[in-house]
């Protein structure tokens, strides 16, 4: 049978994200008398009842003051919501999804999308972003400032960061009360770009949208991240980016059996994203890494690394087995930077595979000491910065 379309699950099936519940299972009953079996079993029976097991299972057994992050500007458990704006005729293309632990809220006083960015910087490191680095995300950043009123609903695109292949909107909704006891969303999201990556280069694009939580203001806070990869990513991006966005619905608990639906509406968006602010780029050698799964050779070439992410080639020997190619920046404090998401796309002859790795943050690059590329839990090549 020929196939036109294939759909990936990408959440515990491409992705095992198992690590990074347990992970976050243990801080909560770090310093408590429950154990971690107990624990798990209750999250599996809950599972098994048709509720999110992990939050769940927080809250009946009372390990969170419900109470005191009430105004928090974000819960540890944020749900994601990704779309993927097309798909190829291949099993190569695939979208992924990284987990992110998350240990502490954003500040409460959310001066724009920089400000958010400084405190995910600290949220993911424990140190706080440097004057240079913070010079960086204003270096690519602007402010939009436009809201749209729907009876009394007000969504406002309040700023961007704008990267080559990449860009994310901070988004504020206000007239509806939020709080951190539930995940938050638009029953859809379209996008609409001119020049469009998508029509024109053929490209692999997904979006990602996050619920924040509350600022200050009391507005809810959320983030949109769009991404692609395309063969020729590297003329996709004009000066000016026309965007036209349709938010549509805003639901609580989406994708979830208690999803209901808070305003049925509709919101658009016009607007113009500025992307003459250059980036900062190393093109880097061509890195040779085995793959721990089939102990073959896979050579990595075009391998660039930006402000906003990683991109590179490899060639396609079995469209189904594709190897496991994870790549994480070290800082030269010791951190280690995971990407927030990635984005691969064959190119025309189904020879090779384009991959782009968006960062959580965009990052400055003086501050990176060397790239680990392999998969994670095997072998590793390091591929230092010049």
């Amino acid at each position: 049978m020929d196939a036109k379309w294939i759909f990936f699950d990408v959440g515990s099936t491409l992705v095992d994200e198992t690590e990074a519940y347990d992970h976050r299972a243990r801080e909560m009953i770090e310093k408590t008398d429950i154990s971690f079996s107990v624990f798990d079993d209750k999250r599996i029976e809950l599972a098994k009842q048709g509720f999110d097991g992990n939050s769940e299972a927080i809250e009946k057994m009372e390990l969170i003051d419900l109470d005191l992050i009430e105004n928090a500007s974000r819960k540890k458990n944020k749900q994601k919501y990704r779309g993927i704006s097309r798909f190829a005729a291949v099993a190569a293309c695939f979208f992924v999804v990284f987990a992110v632990a998350v240990t502490t809220s954003f500040a409460m006083n959310l001066g724009g999308i920089r400000e958010w960015f400084m405190s995910e910087w600290y949220n993911l490191t424990g140190n706080l972003m440097t004057d240079e680095h913070t010079a960086v995300i204003d270096h690519l950043s602007q402010d939009i400032g436009i809201t749209k009123t729907v009876e009394d609903v007000s969504i406002t695109v309040d700023s961007a960061t704008v990267g080559r292949d990449s860009f994310y909107l901070l988004l504020r909704v206000n007239g509806l009360s939020m709080n951190s006891n539930h995940s938050y969303g638009f029953s859809d999201v379209s996008l609409t770009m001119r020049p469009d990556p998508v029509d024109e280069l053929s490209a692999f694009a997904g979006y990602g949208l996050e619920y924040l939580g509350i600022d200050e203001e009391k507005n809810s806070v959320f983030l949109l991240s769009y991404e692609y990869s395309g063969t020729d990513y590297q003329d996709a991006m004009n000066p000016f980016i026309q965007v036209d966005m349709a938010l549509k619905d805003l639901v609580q608990d989406g994708h979830t059996n208690g999803e209901k639906i808070l305003r049925k509406a509709d919101w658009y968006f016009a607007f113009t994203l500025d992307c003459q602010e250059a980036l900062e780029t190393k093109q880097l050698p061509d890195v040779e890494m085995i793959d721990d799964a089939t102990s073959e050779r896979i050579l990595l070439t075009d391998f660039e690394l930006t402000n906003t992410g990683v991109h590179f080639h490899f060639d396609i020997k079995d469209e189904d087995k594709m190897p496991s190619v994870v790549v994480r920046a070290v800082m030269k404090n010791g951190t280690v930077i995971f990407p927030n998401s990635g984005v691969g796309s064959p190119t025309d002859d189904n020879l090779e595979m384009v991959m782009t790795y968006i960062w959580r943050v965009p990052l400055n690059l003086e501050e990176v000491d060397h790239l680990l590329i392999g998969d994670e839990k095997g072998s590793n090549t390091k591929v230092y910065i010049q």
